[in-house]
């Protein structure tokens, strides 16, 4: 599983950097994406994972546009959505979109939207 953060991290970070797994740091400055992987199955030869990414902005002042907020998601799933990739050692990663979601906040100001992904890996010794 460190393999797998390792690679979603060094992707996520392609298009942003401040990544987070689970949580972030208070005060971190907005915008920022915080990933988790909140669960995997087995099925067959292959171990497969749900990745969740939600993508945080504050809304600037006066206008409230969610542009910067939809352009980093649309950014982070034009990298991940239908990847696939394949190591030297026969580890296979193919990413596939389940749902893209705009999840309100209590803070007016603060806005979410949220990428979900179905993982599958393969591994070559399995």
């Amino acid at each position: 599983m460190i393999e797998l953060q390792r690679f979603i991290v060094t992707q996520l970070k392609k298009i942003h950097s401040r990544v987070y797994l689970e949580w972030t740091p208070q005060d971190t400055p907005y915008p920022y994406v915080v990933y988790q992987i909140p669960n995997s199955s087995e099925v067959n030869r292959r171990e497969d994972f749900v990745l969740e990414i939600n993508v945080w902005d504050r809304l600037p002042e006066p206008s409230g546009s969610t542009v910067r907020l939809q352009m980093l998601a649309d950014q982070m799933d034009q990298q991940l959505n239908r990847l696939i990739y394949t190591d030297e050692s026969g580890w296979t990663v193919r990413f596939f979109r389940m749902s893209r979601l705009m999840l309100p906040d209590p803070d007016p100001s603060i806005r979410r939207r949220q990428l979900r992904y179905e993982i599958r890996t393969y591994r070559r010794d399995t």
